[in-house]
């Protein structure tokens, strides 16, 4: 008993203390079991020899901010965004952050169809050809794989095509001249299937639609 004041403790991974008690703190950078071991020696130099223990780390998985709700856009208009990930300091040089531009389709073939890499980084910038709401995935992954993430809806709407026409400046009775429309202009998509209706005679109904 008169020993106990003057015992000396050795833990595994560095700490030495002296007293009764030894208390002392401890962190790890990697999930798992880990092993601790720690001896007690007393003022002979005797020691209790290592005493081992174990402690089961538990990974946290990384946190986002969530997405901003996002305006309107138009068919082929572009949009940029940033996502904002954090993680416990030791998973932060390996955190992963990507933009999943298309959440319904896996195209990585790998875990699920919204977890997709199509651009590395917080930062993106996108446009949708076709109109109608389009999902996009911000998501996070450590190096034990946990992940999360956060998705953002945008609405894109259809636009009228802006019409580009090139007319001789003159004519001459009887003879053919050309109209050309192909400057027209739209979105990507609507433009492959594109109709170009000409009305050569502003003046009479001739479909009866109530537009001369």
């Amino acid at each position: 008993m008169d020993d106990l004041e003057d015992l000396r403790y050795e833990w595994s991974f560095g700490i030495d203390t002296e007293g009764r008690e030894s208390r002392v703190p401890a962190v790890w950078s990697d999930s798992g079991m880990q092993t601790i071991l720690v001896k007690a020696i007393d003022a002979e130099d005797e020691d209790s020899g290592w005493v081992e223990r174990w402690v089961d780390v538990r990974n946290i998985e990384p946190q986002i901010e969530d997405l901003p709700e996002i305006m309107a856009v138009a068919e082929g208009q572009s949009i940029s965004l940033s996502g904002i990930a954090w993680d416990t300091s030791s998973d932060m040089d390996e955190l992963v952050v990507c933009w999943d531009i298309d959440p319904g389709e896996d195209t990585d073939g790998i875990g699920s169809a919204d977890d997709d890499c199509d651009f590395v980084g917080a930062n993106v910038t996108w446009s949708w050809q076709n109109a109608g709401v389009h999902n996009i995935v911000f998501h996070a992954t450590d190096d034990d794989g946990a992940r999360s993430s956060s998705t953002a809806s945008i609405t894109v709407l259809n636009l009228p095509p802006m019409v580009r026409i090139k007319v001789p400046s003159n004519a001459i009775s009887g003879e053919t001249i050309t109209l050309d429309a192909s400057a027209t202009m739209d979105s990507i998509l609507d433009k492959e299937d594109l109709t170009v209706v000409w009305d050569i005679d502003c003046s009479t109904d001739s479909d009866g639609d109530g537009i001369k």
